[in-house]
């Protein structure tokens, strides 16, 4: 129950209220021109500061709109209400609307503190909840209507409200099982997923993260071989503690082998050639007989001192040729031997060498061994992610059949609830017929179904044909229904308000009706009920006992600004 609405500013005019039946009114006075307008004079805005002091965010606020910000920005508004029988004053700030503070300060709660802790005292709500668990934000809206689009729609509070969001705070208002509307979001939300992953899947964007499963399968093999082969080489590797020395070592020696190797080659290519020359050249002496002959036939006498001349050329000649067949001999032994000696020193090399490279072929260096550990931990973990994708995909093409079992489950647990909790649904069946047959004199169906695959289903009826608003007047029997039934819980918010607009386009009989319905029940089950009111919304025909102006919590006019509910026009 609401005791009073304050603000720290003076020019505020403080609305109090008592249990039971309560009006504020909006009044054309015969002083305001055709420019003032009582849609300024704060109705609305009453209940935006009821909420703001019971949690609500900045988003979506009327408090906030940028020109009535910037006229309250340093206010700090107060409810006072009852709370388990003891009185409390919550108080917010404009500038710091973060926190929330009871009895002057004694106690500070932050904003979701603060819905929390309401939830727990107004409707019985756990501590602890899930995405799909009701919330206090949400359920209080249903008790405290302030969009048009709530006055039309009974089972939403704002447009575009989700569907997990309507189902699952109207089980939960109607005393059926919450829990399984919230489940059925789950399953939706899954199925979205699959949806959404088979679609990637088609057009290419999934190519390399699903896969098929031969593929995948195919891969892991593979991996699986590759990983043991890793495994089986570090169990054998060993680290040599002078692996570099004996690396450069052999390196030198292979070095050594190579030179003395290209050595011999050019040596045997010299000794191919002097082989060659000493077997070519001829060393036999000049023929005499020939040349004398040769001289004959030129008619030519040679004299004695002539043929002695020649006689020593001959022996010079066969002198020289001696001479170059010795130095020939000599170099070939010489280059032989040198050629032999490199032989022995390659055979020796090559023998140290093949020590060197047994011990490098049986033993490994620090770098190396951290090498192929590292490739086996890469490998491992290819290995790891590719059984996760292997996982995924098993279960992405399981997943429709699985979430049709567990919707088959769900649907026959829900089935199960529902027909156990048939006193709840009578209850709440039976009020909202009463209250349709207070307005209009004519049966109301209030009728709630399960669909198997989509959850809870909502709707309300009224047979009365030709009455203008009677959609609002829906609204008005499911609210009064809510109330009705939420009186008798253990927790209870005891609150429920109606803005002005809930009575727009309805017939003046219909507003007097509902008007003299809320004096009556709100008196007889102790809850609250505020309205506001424009005062050409009063019905003219209101039986004579029923005293309006005594319900009267506040009165607006549009005459001057003070009349106001913030005192100030803008």
């Amino acid at each position: 129950m609401i005791h009073a609405v304050r603000s720290s500013h003076p020019s505020f005019n403080t609305v109090h209220f008592k249990q039971g039946f309560n009006i504020v009114l909006a009044d054309k006075t015969s002083q305001s021109t055709i420019k003032d307008s009582r849609n300024g004079l704060g109705k609305s805005l009453l209940i935006e500061i009821i909420h703001f002091c019971l949690g609500a965010s900045k988003k979506g606020s009327g408090l906030f709109r940028k020109d009535v910000f910037q006229e309250i920005k340093d206010w700090t508004f107060t409810l006072d209400f009852e709370l388990e029988g003891q009185t409390i004053s919550a108080s917010r700030q404009m500038a710091n609307p973060k926190i929330i503070t009871l009895d002057n300060r004694r106690t500070q709660f932050s904003e979701s503190e603060w819905t929390e802790f309401l939830g727990i005292k107004m409707f019985g709500l756990p501590t602890k909840t899930n995405a799909y668990s009701p919330s206090f934000r949400n359920l209080i809206s249903y008790f405290i209507r302030r969009e048009d689009y709530a006055f039309s729609h009974p089972f939403e509070y704002f447009a575009k409200q989700p569907e997990w969001s309507k189902q699952v705070h109207n089980a939960f208002l109607l005393g059926l099982g919450d829990t399984y509307a919230g489940e059925w979001q789950e399953i939706k939300d899954k199925k979205k997923v699959l949806s959404q992953l088979k679609t990637a899947a088609k057009s290419g964007l999934m190519k390399g993260i699903l896969g098929s499963l031969g593929e995948l399968e195919s891969e892991r093999i593979r991996l699986q071989a590759e990983i043991e082969k890793n495994r089986q080489q570090l169990d054998s590797f060993l680290v040599h503690p002078q692996y570099k020395d004996i690396e450069q070592q052999a390196n030198a020696l292979t070095k050594g082998i190579h030179q003395l190797s290209n050595a011999n080659m050019s040596d045997r290519q010299v000794l191919d050639l002097y082989n060659e020359t000493i077997n070519t050249e001829q060393a036999e002496e000049p023929a005499i007989d020939a040349i004398e002959q040769l001289y004959k036939d030129a008619s030519v006498i040679l004299s004695t001192a002539i043929t002695k001349q020649l006689s020593e050329l001959q022996q010079f000649h066969v002198q020289l040729i001696e001479n170059r067949r010795q130095f020939l001999s000599d170099e070939i032994k010489i280059i032989t031997q040198k050629i032999q000696e490199r032989e022995l020193s390659i055979a020796k090399k090559t023998t140290q060498r093949a020590e060197l490279l047994e011990i490098l072929k049986s033993h490994g260096a620090l770098e190396e061994r951290t090498r192929l550990e590292e490739r086996h931990t890469e490998k491992f973990s290819m290995f790891k992610e590719l059984n996760q994708r292997i996982d995924n995909l098993k279960q992405f093409e399981a997943g429709n059949s699985n979430l049709l079992i567990a919707q088959e489950q769900l649907a026959s647990k829900a089935r199960r609830d529902y027909d156990e909790r048939d006193s709840q649904r009578k209850q709440a069946i039976t009020l909202f017929n009463s209250n349709s047959q207070a307005l209009y004199d004519a049966p109301g169906s209030l009728v709630i179904n399960i669909n198997d695959k989509t959850g809870y289903s909502f709707s309300v009826e009224i047979k009365r044909t030709g009455s203008t608003g009677i959609e609002k007047m829906k609204v008005f029997c499911y609210d009064l229904m809510l109330i009705l039934r939420w009186q008798k819980q253990p927790n209870s918010p005891n609150i429920f308000i109606h803005d002005s607009a809930l009575f727009d386009g309805v017939d003046e009989r219909q507003i007097g009706l509902a008007l003299q319905l809320m004096a009556k029940e709100s008196e007889i089950h102790g809850f609250q009920y505020i309205c506001t009111l424009n005062t050409d919304q009063v019905p003219n025909d209101l039986p004579e006992d029923f005293n309006l102006e005594a319900y009267c919590a506040l009165r607006l006019k549009d005459d001057k600004p003070e009349n106001s509910l913030l005192g100030l026009r803008f």
